[in-house]
Parts: structure tokens; sequence; C-alpha cells
């Protein structure tokens, strides 16, 4: 048995391999079985496999490894100290704005919908048009709880900009 075979002297880009080798291997006669056309069943599985290598390549061969032992950590720490560099933190004002648009659009559109369906309803005289209805004043209500809820994490810090309740 060659060194690379064996467990503990697998490299990370050898483990992803076998992974994705495997992965399709099993998705191809999967596919096969269930009646998929070979021109089909063969890109399939060499495009899944790719991605399983990928995946397991980029997040590490096995949970016991160590973080920095993992491939892609570097990248990884780099792209965030990058992103960390160049954002500015935004300002009480902004996160209000942001706050009020994922209301209005989380909330509102459920009523625009039910109201437009009220409406479709009375116009037409079709009672089934109230069923839409129904259920976006139902979803509404989870979207409130739910906004409710979620809102005081979002909220500013600074007594500046006001209460948010």
């Amino acid at each position: 048995m060659s060194s690379q075979t064996r467990p503990e002297h697998r490299s990370q880009g050898t483990t992803s391999v076998l992974w994705g080798v495997g992965f399709g291997l099993f998705l191809w006669t999967g596919a096969l079985v269930i009646g998929l056309p070979e021109g089909r069943a063969i890109p399939f599985a060499l495009i899944a496999g790719a991605a399983i290598a990928l995946f397991i390549y980029l997040r590490g061969g096995a949970l016991e490894n160590p973080p920095e032992g993992q491939p892609g950590v570097f990248q990884r720490r780099l792209v965030d100290h990058w992103l960390k560099r160049s954002t500015v933190p935004p300002s009480p004002n902004e996160i209000q704005a942001a706050e009020q648009k994922r209301w209005l659009t989380w909330f509102g559109l459920p009523a625009l919908i039910a109201a437009v369906s009220m409406a479709a309803a009375f116009g037409t005289g079709q009672e089934w048009y109230l069923g839409p209805a129904f259920g976006a004043i139902i979803s509404d209500i989870g979207v409130l709880i739910w906004l409710t809820l979620s809102s005081d994490t979002n909220g500013v810090n600074d007594e500046s900009v006001g209460s948010h309740h």
C-alpha cells in the first residue's frame, strides 16, 4: 500500500479527490439505475463529484482537523481582513432606514396581496379570491411576530437616535 493512501499521510487534496471520485461514481450508478440516459448521467456525476471535492477541500476532510490545517483558511482570513478594512460601519440613520425598508418589504407585501385579493373578490364577485386574501393575512401575522422579535436585536445603541419601541 502506498504511503499516500494511508489516512495518517493523506493530504487534504487527496482526501477531497477521493471523496469526489467516490461520490461521482455513486451518483453515476444511481442515475443509471433510475433510468437517466448515460449522456446525462456522466456530466451530472462529473459536476457533482467536482462540487463535493471542492467543498471537502475548502472545508477540510475531517472534523478533527484543526482549522489552521484546513485548506482555504488563509484565503478566508485574507478576505475577512480585506472586508473589515474596506467597510465603513453604517450610521444610526442608515441602520434605521434599513430597518424601515425591512418592515415595509416583509410586512407590506402580504398586506398588499391581501388588499388586491379582496379588491378582486369584491370587483368580480368570485369568492375564491378570498382564499389568497386570508392566506396573506395569516402570513402577515406571522411576519409581524417575526419582525417584532427580531427588531430588538437590530437596534442602535445610540441615545441620540431615540427609542425603537
